[in-house]
């Protein structure tokens, strides 16, 4: 056994009343660490969620892909969901009041594709069949081409004059884009043409791993960029601002918890420095080199840590629920869903709590 590692045991427990108060300081800091960071986790997920609820948790989209490649990608141990609509074709749109939306697609959905995309029915109902068509709201409101549920309207697809009877109307299609150069109009994918392109949708097993998977894929793709954004992956737009903002002030509220932690932790190992000057001095004067000595000190640190982290994880974690709780309903009026913030726990997320804590110990005694 080390002698030193035994006297620090020692006079933790000769000094009890010292012991428990820091201990109780470590507590405290690994507990307002804990919450901090679960909380910014917590917020995060739940963000990520709400977005892949508006916009669909596909991660990448594939444009002109073949069913060849769509079975190919289902296979794919890197591919844990995919979906896909037909290009089904496109009408130029003479009469439309957005020049720069001079177009109007048709997507034929397929029942998967429908769940795969969220979409929002404003009237109506979902196509059924190749004949029935659900008109996005904006092709009225920006285009000035409206069409009402009921009417039969005659369009050129495919070189060839095709009657679809409007049986609904949808908001605008989040994946098409606000710059995109037209409108998608929705029909039902009754028996798929392998002559037609497809627009696929895939989600992948490790969302990090998405440039090496678009380097590695020869078609045009582009991103699901909100939800994407939450998970820390794409680094563009307004809610990546958010998401600096939220990870400055979670670092600037953790560097004021372990400054001050470190203040409170000092204080109690320099009391207890002071009061083993004459044990210490014996110590040196037996051969005790100032490195051992130094050691000593570190693992009356550990020694501390080791009780007061995993309470003060717990007591975070409870805390953090409490505070969760109070707020879940406020959050999703935010948000402007019914979604609510709710507890994620995340092993590396608690084991970077348990990092900083510790450090944040060692700091103080050394």
């Amino acid at each position: 056994m080390n002698i030193f590692h035994k006297v620090a045991r020692e006079n933790l427990r000769k000094n009890r009343t010292r012991t428990f108060v820091t201990i109780l300081g470590v507590i405290l800091s690994a507990a307002l660490i804990t919450g901090i960071t679960i909380f910014g986790y917590s917020l995060l997920r739940t963000m990520a969620e709400d977005a892949a609820i508006r916009y669909g948790d596909w991660h990448i989209a594939v444009t002109n892909a073949t069913d060849a490649f769509i079975q190919e990608q289902a296979r794919s141990n890197a591919v844990a969901d995919i979906g896909f609509y037909e290009n089904a074709g496109q009408v130029l749109l003479t009469e439309v009041k957005n020049e720069k939306k001079p177009y109007l697609y048709v997507a034929a959905f397929s029942d998967d594709t429908f769940s795969t995309l969220p979409l929002t029915l404003l009237s109506g109902r979902l196509p059924q069949n190749e004949q029935e068509l659900l008109v996005p709201a904006n092709l009225a409101s920006d285009g000035g081409i409206s069409l009402k549920v009921g009417e039969t309207v005659l369009l050129p697809i495919n070189e060839t004059q095709t009657s679809y009877c409007v049986v609904g109307v949808c908001s605008r299609l989040r994946f098409e884009g606000e710059h995109g150069d037209g409108y998608t109009a929705i029909t039902y994918l009754e028996n798929s043409n392998p002559s037609l392109s497809k627009t696929a949708f895939v989600k992948l097993n490790d969302p990090y791993s998405i440039g090496d998977y678009a380097k590695n894929i020869s078609n045009t793709s582009f991103y699901n960029e909100e939800v994407l954004r939450f998970m820390g992956i794409w680094e563009s737009g307004e809610s990546s601002i958010l998401i600096t903002l939220m990870l400055a002030a979670s670092i600037i509220v953790i560097g004021i918890i372990m400054v001050g932690s470190v203040f409170l932790i000092f204080n109690a190992f320099h009391i207890s420095l002071n009061e083993r000057t004459q044990q210490i001095g014996i110590l040196a004067s037996v051969g005790a080199t100032p490195k051992q000595l130094t050691s000593s000190v570190l693992y009356e640190g550990l020694c501390i840590g080791a009780v007061g982290i995993p309470i003060g994880v717990l007591a975070g974690l409870g805390a953090i629920q409490g505070v969760i709780s109070a707020v879940a309903g406020s959050f999703g009026n935010i948000l402007g869903s019914d979604l609510q913030l709710k507890l994620w726990v995340s092993v590396p997320v608690l084991i970077g709590a348990v990092l900083i804590s510790l450090i944040t110990i060692l700091i103080s005694a050394y």
